[in-house]
């Protein structure tokens, strides 16, 4: 079982696309300390250091660093997937439909489809 949270990994991946703590406090609605602790937790867990933290200059992203964003930014994507994915089971279908059509078809064709889907899916 893993001994980070994706709270954890969420923190990171904020640090690192905004360059600095206070910034990803600001986007995640947080605390700077409670960013800077989670990267701290974070690192202890993994056993590697993933930034570089300077004052006044921000934050910079180690190699192993790297290697973790990527992993983080996979992992938190196909959570959302996840989640998505249960979220849709069994809903309606909404959104927008975007159709093509030659000019020639539209008259003939398209209005029957456009019916069809209409009623299909109201």
């Amino acid at each position: 079982m893993p001994r980070y949270t994706f709270r954890q990994l969420e923190a990171f991946v904020a640090v690192a696309d905004e360059g600095s703590i206070a910034a990803a406090a600001d986007l995640l609605g947080l605390s700077p300390s409670a960013v800077a602790s989670s990267l701290n937790e974070l690192e202890r867990a993994l056993g590697h250091q993933l930034t570089t933290r300077r004052k006044a200059h921000g934050v910079g992203i180690t190699p192993a660093g790297q290697h973790v964003l990527t992993e983080a930014r996979s992992l938190l994507g196909r959570s959302e997937d996840l989640q998505h994915s249960l979220q849709a089971e069994g809903a309606e279908l909404s959104g927008q439909v975007r159709i093509g059509s030659y000019v020639s078809l539209a008259p003939t064709l398209l209005v029957e489809i456009m019916a069809a889907f209409h009623e299909a899916h109201p």
